[in-house]
């Protein structure tokens, strides 16, 4: 993948909206998952009610999926090949009023856009992260409760199904090696374990110190890049100490959160004195740092040669969207999309497109120039 350091002024091409509601429904468009496919000529993003899909060479919107009822903010969709795409869901149980946790499988070729469902009330209430190995055709499912179920592919549409240990909270992110051996889980625990897959035990763990949101392999090596408050790149296999990616500061951030609170003071004060009521405070300094699997915190992914991650924080002011040189710890592009809350980043298999999705646009760089378009919902 190629990473112009020459400063340049994006142009931005803009191309009809992806979705228009109907006037007077209801819409959120906040997006929480991108992905590509195995080629690269297909990418998808998705918001808790639908799944578009579209051609990242012409722009072209070639399909969408609604009702898919996924929940959670990490790695919830997967290409599983050109032609299906995987997410998290909900199932209705028949002849109640409960749902089980679910996997829906979207077979784009489908003219009525019927999914294949795969209940796995192991995970109940929800299912909230997915991870697939294109090496072995599994999938790893992990839910609200901690459990983890490995699906494993017997035929297209036909899996069998494999209970994992689990971790001690919600399971928020899962990662396969590259030849589909080991899988690695985190999440809102205290410990990140590898699990070895033909014997179902665990080969390895390391020590969370906190929430854990994303896990990504980083090719090429058998590390594992962390992301949790900060970022670490861990070497699984030595045992290494991992090492911590250096943060740029975010004091900015801060100072503004500071200068809100002492206006707040401020009118409270004024107010009060000439006999008014004090209004509700701000919200708290520590909205952001505080453990939260509802809301993404941070999101990242790793270029396929292994040489750069892009790492999305979501700022209480002020978006925060890096690409880092991991050869070098330096930032090499700071980007900054329309709207907030990132919580789907994905680089195109071959390294030459960056995908963004957050609560207003999915954005399309093209990594040799930082052009991009804009995906837009409305």
């Amino acid at each position: 993948m190629l990473i112009n350091l020459t400063v340049l002024v994006s142009s931005c091409k803009t191309i009809e909206p992806l979705y228009v509601p109907p006037e007077g429904i209801f819409f959120n468009p906040a997006l929480s998952a991108a992905a590509f496919s195995p080629s690269g000529l297909l990418a998808a993003v998705a918001n808790f009610n639908t799944i578009w899909i579209f051609d990242t060479t012409s722009g072209e919107l070639r399909s969408y999926f609604t009702r898919h009822d996924r929940f959670g903010t990490n790695n919830t969709l997967v290409f599983m090949d050109e032609n299906r795409i995987a997410s998290t869901a909900k199932s209705k149980i028949l002849g109640s009023e409960g749902f089980h946790a679910a996997v829906k499988i979207w077979d784009l070729t489908n003219p009525y856009r019927v999914p294949i469902v795969i209940e796995i009330p192991e995970l109940d209430p929800y299912a909230i992260a997915l991870g697939y190995s294109r090496t072995t055709g599994a999938l790893a499912v992990g839910g609200e409760n901690g459990a983890v179920v490995l699906l494993e592919s017997d035929g297209r549409y036909s899996y069998t199904r494999k209970s994992l240990p689990g971790l001690n909270g919600p399971v928020l992110s899962l990662t396969f090696n590259q030849d589909g051996t080991l899988l690695a889980a985190g999440g809102v625990d205290t410990v990140i374990p590898i699990w070895d897959l033909q014997s179902l035990s665990e080969v390895g763990s390391l020590p969370a110190e906190d929430t854990v949101y994303d896990l990504d392999l980083v090719p090429g090596r058998q590390a594992l890049l962390v992301t949790s408050s900060d970022l670490r790149l861990w070497e699984f296999i030595t045992g290494d100490v991992p090492e911590k990616i250096k943060n740029p500061s975010l004091a900015g951030d801060y100072i503004s959160v500071g200068a809100i609170w002492a206006t707040y003071a401020v009118v409270t004060a004024a107010t009060v004195a000439f006999g008014g009521q004090a209004s509700a405070p701000p919200w708290p300094v520590t909205y952001r740092l505080e453990p939260d699997y509802g809301f993404c915190k941070r999101e990242a992914d790793v270029s396929p040669d292994g040489n750069y991650i892009v790492h999305a924080h979501a700022g209480l002011l002020k978006e925060k969207i890096r690409v880092l040189d991991l050869t070098e710890n330096t930032v090499v592009k700071w980007l900054n999309p329309s709207g907030g809350k990132t919580c789907g980043v994905a680089f195109s298999p071959d390294g030459s497109k960056l995908l963004i999705a957050n609560d207003r646009v999915a954005r399309l760089y093209d990594t040799n120039n930082w052009d991009f378009k804009d995906f837009v919902l409305e």
